[in-house]
């Protein structure tokens, strides 16, 4: 087993690597191909044996999987050997809101990582935002966390503590939100937001993985901060 990675190309061989079932393509043939989140080398399209084939071991390649890939480089694709699974989050799969919520944030990581590029960082926003649906947090709360998250290993997170316009502290109970984001009221005389909906999302981002998950299971959500998610994605 391969140890040390050429992450760009890998070099002919078998590797052993964690990650996450992304999406999973059926072909009329033997095989199946699927997106598999890696760490250290990112997102691959990885060819597996099909449910509809001989080997019926390809029914545990189901989106939202997360385990260890035995993984074979050919000289021209990558195929799987087998899956170590450590979790298939059985839970969620079962409770549709909990399973709409999944499905909706792998559909935003799938839109926003790049092929074959590391992003370890991705990877874990990701698996925390799994375990925070499995363990019964909002899911609303937790579809705002994930995309802020995002956005901020992009560079491209809106503040949640000073005016998008002016960048003064936001301190007042006059807030609104525009394109950039959060709006103080030396900016906009429309209340649009309340301090309690903008202290919300500041704590929905900025608690830790627990805290976040206690404290997101007594808080009420807002519709205005569903928005804002929305909203957010436009910022990708």
């Amino acid at each position: 087993m391969r140890e040390n990675l050429n992450k760009d190309n890998l070099d002919q061989g078998d590797y052993t690597l964690t990650g996450t079932i992304l999406k999973r393509k059926d072909s009329i043939k033997s095989t199946q191909s699927l997106l598999i989140f890696l760490k250290d080398i990112g997102p691959r399209w990885i060819s597996a044996p099909s449910s509809t084939g001989k080997n019926k071991s390809s029914s545990i390649t189901e989106p939202l999987i997360w385990g260890n890939f035995n993984i074979y480089q050919s000289p021209s694709k990558l195929f799987l050997k087998s899956i170590d699974i450590k979790q298939d989050f059985l839970t969620i799969r079962s409770d549709i809101k909990k399973l709409k919520t999944a499905i909706e944030l792998y559909k935003i990581t799938i839109n926003n990582v790049y092929l074959n590029h590391e992003s370890n960082d991705m990877l874990k926003i990701l698996w925390n935002a799994m375990l925070q649906i499995n363990e019964s947090a909002k899911p609303e709360y937790i579809k705002f966390r994930f995309i802020w998250k995002l956005l901020k290993i992009i560079g491209r997170a809106p503040s949640l503590l000073c005016c998008s316009k002016c960048g003064s502290p936001i301190t007042s109970s006059t807030l609104s939100w525009d394109e950039d984001g959060l709006i103080c009221s030396r900016c906009t005389n429309t209340t649009k937001l309340t301090l309690e909906e903008m202290r919300n999302m500041q704590f929905a981002v900025y608690l830790s993985h627990e805290k976040f998950i206690q404290w997101s299971n007594i808080t009420n959500f807002s519709e205005n901060i569903s928005d804002i998610s929305k909203h957010m994605l436009t910022f990708f």
